[in-house]
Order: C-alpha cells, then sequence, then structure tokens
C-alpha cells in the first residue's frame, strides 16, 4: 500500500509538467494542403521551440489562392523574437510618446515575420 501511495504522490507532482523532446517529425495534411517538418523541437510548458522548423500551406484554388508560410523557427530564435514584437506592440499602444524611429523599424521589421 506504500508503494502505491508514493506512485500516487509522484503522478499528481508530474501532472503539471509538460516536456517533449522530438528528433525530427514531417507532417502533410491532405484536407488543407499544409505541409509541416521539424528537426529536434523541444515542447515545454506547451510552447514549441525548433533547430529548425517551417510549416507551409501550398495553393490549391479553392481556401489556400497563394504559398502561405504558418510557422517558421530557426535556431530556437521564433520565441525570443515574438516576445520582442509582443513588447514592441504593448509599448506602441501604451506610451503616451509613441515609438521611437529605431522602436518603429524594428516593429515593421518584427511584422513582416509574423
Amino acid at each position: 500500500m506504500k508503494v502505491n501511495e508514493f506512485l500516487e504522490k509522484v503522478s499528481w507532482k508530474l501532472h503539471r509538467i509538460n516536456f517533449k523532446v522530438v528528433l525530427f517529425s514531417a507532417k502533410y495534411d491532405g484536407s488543407n494542403s499544409a505541409v509541416s517538418f521539424a528537426f529536434f523541437s523541444i515542447t515545454n510548458r506547451l510552447r514549441t521551440s525548433s533547430l529548425l522548423a517551417w510549416s507551409f500551406r501550398l495553393p490549391n484554388k479553392t481556401n489556400v489562392k497563394r504559398f502561405v508560410l504558418d510557422r517558421w523557427d530557426f535556431l530556437f530564435l521564433r520565441n525570443y523574437l515574438y516576445n520582442k514584437y509582443d513588447s514592441l506592440i504593448d509599448k506602441e499602444l501604451w506610451t503616451r510618446k509613441g515609438l521611437t524611429d529605431w522602436e518603429r523599424k524594428k516593429l515593421n521589421f518584427y511584422r513582416k515575420l509574423f
């Protein structure tokens, strides 16, 4: 009975952990012509980072009119750059003076990435 109680405690402590490592994945979804590749992906706390990853949709003349890049990641930079982009958007929205010229240029660059 003691072993079962111990395992229940371990299970309860581990239920919050969401960690996954995938070395390679390739997917194709025929219903919307989506193709995705990922090399060395790490998922931690529901955020996925990859050494190299991309997901795109091919044109199919029905709901996808042109090539669409849905998601990318290179050298685990996507989440870091997205956090910078998010903070600049907040600053643009909530500061009285607005953004500086350099921050406006960075924001335009980030908008092209995302």
